[in-house]
């Protein structure tokens, strides 16, 4: 006599497993756990599907820290073209004790534009490059290197980093390699960090080599930042901007951070700053940080806002950001200028009054105002007079800048911020009664530690 079926001896339905989950749920997946390389790389031996979907993740971002691989890695993308095609971020990196790497002692060979843009033209989805601490074969004696007559320009980045990057021997890099890295690798997004530019009196940027049907870029953010221990010679900036101008697009720049210190009495400096200024921004200006601190020392007209017209800020018509960085001055600092500056400074004269005359230039649609205070140790030196922030609170009217929507204080070596905001309150009441006051403490990072007094 057969025995009556039981639920246990029927057949269970097969369950469908992790690996056939709808593709846009596994790729959603390996994004989240971009960092976790590792993982990502033993997914794509699961499964043929799963090693399709892992694979864009797992190539999205190449770093190059060995010389001897970033001689293959030109072979390397050619043999593997479905590789290529991932990768969206390149980073060429020489870490100290790396052959090749910029130190003193250890073999370096310099490398050309053409190794480098022969990598990035066969990388299509290409859209971030960073290359710290390469050194760049000198362009006065490799041109024919540098420009075979086969080479393309890379495919249009959002972003280009340059760290710390030298000419061949560690040597300061030149204007024409900077000119010619700008022109070569074309990006929405330029950040040059703490490059030292070598000056070169004979450096004519309207006869630069690079080739004159590359044409000029549309950059849209630049950041130049430099390094706090360098002060910068007036004829270097000056051919830095001038360099600058003829390789940047007309009225195409939306966001300007520069950190290269302009010194406030260098007219020459500050007319240069303010002609690229007005080619590469003006209307389409969005957002800007002054390459200068308004430091202790008030140097003769710099209170008068026709001082500050050679920065043409009345061409940037629609700015709507605007940071200005000010040191607080020191009554011991100011006991020891009376004395040493007083032919040429007016040590009476506050910082704030500076800001206002360059405040004086600044269109009215502007939306937020950063002051960046230093030295900012306690209430008594922000609410000394030889600061004067009530000044400032008078000059940012709503009848002036009717747009402002926020002024935000950003406190360097503050002991306590909560004194320190309070003693901001109570000098500028009219942007307290308005709401508009934003308080942050100040980072030692490197975007914000490399001010110094100049």
């Amino acid at each position: 006599m057969d025995k009556p079926a039981t639920p246990c001896d029927e057949a269970l339905p097969a369950r469908p497993g992790i690996k056939l989950l709808p593709v846009e749920l596994t790729d959603l997946i390996f994004r989240n756990a971009i960092e976790d390389q590792t993982s990502i790389s033993t997914c794509t031996l699961v499964s043929r599907s799963w090693r399709q979907v892992a694979l864009p993740h797992l190539f999205s971002s190449l770093s190059i820290t060995r010389q001897a691989r970033f001689d293959a890695l030109d072979g390397f993308l050619t043999s593997h073209p479905h590789i290529a095609r991932c990768v969206r971020k390149l980073e060429v990196r020489h870490l100290p004790g790396d052959v090749g790497a910029p130190t003193s002692g250890s073999h370096t060979s310099a490398i050309t534009y053409g190794c480098i843009a022969s990598i990035t033209t066969k990388l299509p989805e290409l859209q971030e490059l960073h290359l710290q601490g390469i050194w760049f074969a000198d362009t006065a004696t490799m041109a024919d290197q540098l420009y075979p007559a086969d080479l393309a320009v890379s495919t249009r980045l959002k972003t280009l980093t340059l760290q710390q990057c030298a000419n061949g021997g560690n040597r300061p890099i030149t204007l024409q390699t900077l000119h010619a890295i700008l022109a070569i690798f074309p990006a929405d997004t330029v950040s040059l960090y703490v490059l030292t530019v070598a000056h070169n009196p004979s450096y004519d940027p309207t006869a630069s080599i690079v080739p004159s049907h590359w044409g000029q870029w549309r950059v849209h953010t630049l950041t130049l930042y430099r390094n706090n221990t360098q002060r910068w010679p007036t004829y270097d900036l000056v051919q830095l901007y001038d360099m600058l101008r003829r390789v940047i697009a007309h009225r195409c720049l939306r966001t300007l951070r520069t950190q290269y210190g302009i010194a406030r009495q260098r007219l020459e400096s500050l007319r240069a700053f303010g002609e690229f200024l007005d080619h590469a921004g003006g209307e389409t200006l969005r957002t800007l940080e002054l390459p200068f601190t308004i430091a202790q020392s008030v140097y003769p007209s710099e209170d008068d806002p026709d001082y500050w017209r050679v920065l043409r800020l009345n061409t940037c018509c629609d700015l709507e950001s605007l940071t200005l960085w000010v040191y607080i001055p020191r009554l011991r600092y100011l006991a020891t200028i009376r004395h040493t500056l007083a032919p040429i400074t007016h040590s009476d004269v506050p910082p704030s009054a500076v800001c206002i005359a360059i405040l004086a230039n600044v269109s009215p649609t502007l939306r937020t105002l950063t002051l960046a205070l230093f030295q900012a140790s306690g209430p008594v030196c922000i609410q000394s007079e030889k600061l004067s922030l009530g000044l400032i609170d008078d000059a940012l009217s709503e009848q002036r800048f009717p747009s402002l929507t926020k002024v935000k204080i950003v406190l360097y070596d503050s002991v306590s911020m909560e004194e320190s905001s309070e003693a901001v309150r109570e000098m500028m009441p009219k942007c307290r009664q308005r709401g508009l006051l934003d308080f942050t403490a100040g980072s030692n990072s490197l975007e914000l530690d490399s001010y110094d007094t100049v």
